[in-house]
């Protein structure tokens, strides 16, 4: 685990309510169509998809709140900012199915033996995605700190 604090972000977004199941799909149709709305608007992508959840749940029937997120550059109503904020972080690489126990779980017990205070707030970044099955997918978890 490593403490780190983000910059803030310009990113084109999409909200939705959904459960972990559903994350896949929705991301699968949300993804291009960010990607062509951002060359649409004339913006330049600046870095990797960011996942933001707001009350991630521990059970995956359970509906919470994520926020698809392509950083951009430009300047344009439709642009929201992710705030700056102090975070802990663990880099994950290997299939999505693992992600949970072999990323999350590792994290949050590491942010409970330090006794850490969470906001409610976790974002997976994306830097490489090579598919759900892939053993090369690399992905950095963040849990945002009150």
């Amino acid at each position: 685990m490593e403490i780190i604090t983000l910059p803030e972000r310009t990113v084109l977004a999409q909200t939705h309510t959904l459960t972990l199941a559903e994350v896949g799909l929705r991301s699968a149709a949300t993804c291009p169509t960010l990607e062509l709305r951002a060359r649409q608007l004339g913006l330049t992508i600046d870095g990797p998809w960011q996942f933001v959840a707001e009350g991630l749940p521990e059970r995956a029937d359970h509906p919470f709140t994520l926020r698809i997120c392509l950083p951009v550059q430009g300047e344009h109503p439709a642009l929201t900012r992710l705030p700056a904020c102090r975070c802990a972080r663990r880099l994950y690489q290997g299939p999505l199915n693992a992600l949970f126990e072999q990323g999350y779980q590792p994290l949050l017990a590491a942010i409970r033996a330090q006794g850490l205070p969470l906001s409610g707030e976790s974002r997976e970044v994306y830097h490489h995605w090579a598919g759900p099955d892939s053993p090369d997918n690399r992905i950095e978890i963040q849990f945002v700190l009150a």
